[in-house]
């Protein structure tokens, strides 16, 4: 099992698992018409924007509709 990594530790190409909350959600559209969530992720030592794409965006974008405290893998990129 990974261990929970804060946002101020995030690097680049990482995959990390944590506890996160979510500030702002967005339902948007790829130019191709796809779905994906635009997302600001916080915790106690900052804040990050990151994108949900792929086939379960339906399900995370009714997850996050309401307040629920669950674990989040994440891979960032820094771009």
């Amino acid at each position: 099992m990974k261990s929970i990594v804060t946002i101020s530790k995030f690097k680049e190409g990482d995959t990390v698992q944590g506890f996160y909350l979510c500030v702002e959600k967005h339902l948007r559209h790829t130019r191709a018409g796809d779905l994906y969530l635009d997302l600001v992720l916080k915790d106690q030592t900052g804040q990050v924007q990151g994108k949900g794409f792929g086939d379960k965006v339906e399900k995370f974008r009714q997850k996050f509709s309401r307040v629920t405290r669950w674990p989040l893998r994440v891979m960032w990129n820094y771009s």
